[in-house]
């Protein structure tokens, strides 16, 4: 039976267990989206206990399940014995959005055509019953290795104490099953998941896989096709895919062939697979099998497929297509589920017992319409299991989601799965993510330790999938290649996209750095002088304030800070780093989210704030943040060409934000005022100890210069960020036009630094030293080669930014008819 804690926890202890996954799933980054911005996921701490014994007949159930959809598969797009016979009435089949006829008659290579299955089932007092198959492009499955992982920590005693089985072992399976479905001749496959972006629902879910089984996460335009393959784009070239594991809608995949104008898919795609250049997981088409109508059939398919009965059935279904059926369901309509056999359709999904008369009418009279489309099912009740909400802990409704995978045996199935409890107390609710339901790890325990039992989950102990579950089994099956993903000992190409992410997370991470230093100094200065304008310090806060993106904000500097809304503001900047982050997670360590955690509570805060409450505290919160992410790609980033274009563009912003800074020194002031400035141009820029140090006095024009422009033993002086830009650029490719224009540029600045004098930059027009001895030299003074210099410094700074935006956008998706994608809105962009 299902259980939970034992002995259960007291209530204060589930609250603190309650806040630990809390701060868990955000400092791991785990979350979900509804398409414009991503949040938090929620997860319960109580895990879902069932006993082994338990798990074996619902692990049969739907390892049985998983063996008749591939059977069904395989014969609507092949023989179609199922429909010829009439077991099955053929205009179900066809007549359903999910059923692609270009994909007719083409088989994928390798035992199985489904290679993954999610199945959908609930605990009732009937026993368990499945409630929806999901063979389109199912999800969940990093969720629940995710939700282990926490949960695990958090119930660390009652874990240790249990013979829980692991989850882990699903993904090697997964990685063997991909592999088999290799083209023919491919002997190291290389696989690509194609995701529909970094906005989708489960996008998290998608980065987790990708990481997990170091396969590149890719988009629609990432991929050209021609000559019958598909290719991953890199900046150096071309790379083949063999096998592309999908989690795009299989009528999305292809705008030439399937639906027009779809954004997420590859042009020509469809062509690729009947030619047997690529092997699409799950196939093309498989979303027909998520036809909850199909279910009143399949006790008869599994009898004529697998001469067997159907192990694990559903609830009562009536499909409307048949008369008898339909009035059934017209006249039992306040009794009934009734859901439209297309998931797309908007209410696809409707209770008959919460319409009112109006609304029951209008469902009739869509059901008259088109019978075929809709189904009637006796409603489900599943078990409830204690849950922990805002108002305590309460039995909830709960479902789970199992996942079976492809193997050469049959099907292996994940031991255990992500399991959802219901948000509400109401019975018969719906329990999904979108409805805000919260999940819960399932915990199958055997009755020993040493009780292996069933399917890929087989062992028990704590998961470890980094190395225990990967390569676990690969020791006792020596003849088994491992999964490439590219060339032996390389990594994938690196996609313009995924280049384009890494580019504009180096420029926006330095950018909102710079704005933390410049801020802090402005603040104190403020702080300071806000009420004596005429005096050094009040003249020097206003020459402060004009660096700024926008001085004429009305609330003073703390304005800029957490005007999210607001291009140039830090929380701008922050907003769009995070979102880069999560454009390229499967490819950042799992400490950058204690980072990006911590740099948006530090946002939440300051939205929190008054206008004119202290900044410091949140300053002091954004920097820490913006440090410990510096410090993460300066140590646990490979040295490859994403780094690289990373640090290219924290080097650019760098350097053009030293340089637009340090062009208000290009003015000449009164002594008191100019030593203000540069005292406080040192601070933002991290160099204030080391002038201090070497000069012991106070600032002067020429000797800020020589640290801040020409010192290239100052890491934030414009010759190190000139040195650190032919760095990075040596490592990113380009065509022989796009090398000599870097070059030329670089150059320039190389000689721009070598011709500079700093005692004549501090001069005035004609070189001779600024000033008159009365404090306030006439206009004709104006500092003319140090403005020449930073504008021609900032000229070749833009156009190098301006041509790796070039080299990092994402080209059209193209077949070689050159057809044209509109490319990925969600991509991101510089909003200048």
């Amino acid at each position: 039976m299902s259980q939970v804690l034992d002995p259960p926890a007291v209530p204060d202890d589930v609250a603190a267990l309650g806040r630990q996954v809390r701060e868990l799933v955000v400092d791991r980054g785990v979350t979900t989206s509804d398409g414009t911005r991503e949040r938090p996921w929620r997860l319960d701490p109580l895990p879902w206990r069932v006993d082994a014994a338990e798990w074996e007949g619902v692990a049969a159930g739907v390892a049985q399940r998983a063996e008749l959809l591939d059977a069904v598969l395989a014969d609507v797009y092949g023989p179609r014995r199922l429909l010829r016979s009439g077991l099955v009435p053929p205009r179900l089949v066809l007549g359903d959005a999910g059923f692609l006829p270009a994909l007719d008659g083409v088989r994928l290579s390798g035992p199985r055509q489904l290679v993954q299955v999610a199945v959908d089932v609930a605990r009732t007092p009937a026993g368990w019953q499945v409630l929806a198959d999901r063979t389109q492009a199912p999800s969940g499955a990093g969720y629940a290795m995710e939700g282990r992982r926490i949960v695990s920590q958090v119930c660390a005693g009652s874990y240790r104490q249990s013979a829980v089985l692991r989850v882990g072992p699903y993904f090697q399976a997964l990685r063997e099953a991909l592999q088999a479905t290799s083209p023919d001749g491919a002997q190291e496959p290389r696989v690509a998941i194609l995701t529909p972006g970094p906005r989708s629902a489960t996008a998290f879910d998608q980065a987790f896989s990708a990481a997990h089984l170091g396969i590149p996460l890719v988009g629609g335009r990432d991929l050209v096709v021609r000559e019958g393959r598909v290719w991953l784009r890199g900046l150096e070239g071309l790379e083949p895919v063999d096998v592309l594991w999908r989690r795009v809608d299989g009528a999305d995949c292809d705008p030439l062939d399937l639906v027009r104008g779809s954004r997420l898919g590859v042009p020509g795609l469809v062509r690729a697979v009947r030619g047997g250049g690529v092997s699409v997981v799950n196939p093309l088409g498989a979303a027909v099998l998520e036809n909850p109508a199909l279910g009143v059939f399949l006790p008869a398919a599994c009898r004529a497929l697998r001469d067997e009965e159907l192990l694990l059935g559903g609830p009562a279904t009536y499909w409307c297509g048949d008369p008898a059926a339909r009035s059934h369901v017209v006249t039992h309509l306040a009794d009934l589920v009734v859901k439209s056999t297309d998931r797309a359709v908007p209410g696809a999904t409707v209770r008959g017992w919460t319409l009112s008369a109006a609304e029951r009418a209008d469902l009739v009279a869509r059901i008259g319409a088109d019978p075929d489309a809709w189904v009637g099912q006796e409603p489900v009740h599943p078990d409830r299991t204690p849950t922990l909400t805002a108002g305590g802990v309460h039995d909830r409704e709960t479902v789970l989601r199992t996942f079976a995978v492809a193997a050469p045996e049959g099907y292996r199935l994940m031991t255990g799965g992500l399991a959802l409890a219901s948000p509400t107390d109401v019975t018969g609710a719906l329990i999904s993510h979108t409805a805000g339901a919260i999940a819960k790890d399932l915990w199958v325990v055997a009755a020993a330790p040493d009780d292996t039992g069933t399917g890929a989950g087989a062992g028990t102990g704590t998961d470890d999938p980094t190395w225990e579950d990967l390569v676990a089994g690969l020791a006792d099956a020596p003849e088994r290649s491992p999964l490439r993903v590219s060339h032996p000992g390389s990594a994938p190409a690196l996609s313009p996209r995924a280049a384009e992410s890494w580019f504009w997370l180096g420029r926006y991470a330095e950018r909102a750095a710079c704005g933390v230093r410049l801020l802090r100094v402005v603040q104190d200065r403020h702080r300071d002088f806000q009420h004596r304008p005429h005096t050094p310090g009040g003249v020097a806060l206003d020459v402060l304030l004009t660096l700024l993106e926008d001085e004429t904000v009305p609330g003073g500097p703390g304005v800029l800070l957490g005007r999210r809304d607001l291009d140039g503001t830090i929380a701008a900047d922050v907003d769009r780093l995070v979102a880069c982050c999560f454009d390229v997670r499967d490819q950042l360590p799992a400490d950058t989210w204690l980072a990006t955690s911590a740099l948006e509570r530090a946002l939440d805060a300051a939205d929190a704030a008054a206008p004119q409450a202290p900044l410091h505290e949140l300053l002091d919160a954004l920097g820490e943040g913006l440090l410990a992410l510096a410090g993460i790609s300066a140590e646990s980033l490979v040295r490859d060409v994403g780094w690289h274009l990373l640090q290219a563009g924290r080097r650019l912003e760098r350097a053009a934000h030293l340089a637009r800074t340090l062009a208000t020194s290009a003015t000449v002031r009164p002594d008191a005022v100019e030593s203000l400035v540069l005292d406080s141009l040192l601070v933002a820029h991290d160099s204030v100890l080391t002038y201090r140090r070497r000069h012991q006095a106070r600032p002067d024009l020429a000797s800020v210069l020589g640290l801040l422009v020409l010192d290239g033993t100052n890491p934030r002086s414009l010759a190190a960020q000139v040195a650190g830009l032919h760095d990075a650029f040596a490592h990113v490719p380009g065509d022989a036009a796009r090398t000599d224009l870097r070059a030329r540029l670089l150059g320039d600045l190389d000689d721009l630094l070598a011709e500079a004098d700093p005692d004549a930059l501090a001069g005035g027009a004609d070189g001779s030293a600024d000033g008159d001895g009365a404090g306030m030299p006439p206009a004709a003074a104006e500092r003319t080669r140090l403005a020449e210099l930073l504008e021609s410094v900032r000229w070749r700074l833009d156009a190098l930014a301006d041509d790796t935006t070039r080299l990092v956008t994402p080209e059209s998706t193209s077949l070689d008819l050159d057809l044209a994608d509109p490319g990925d809105p969600s991509s991101p962009q510089d909003p200048r």
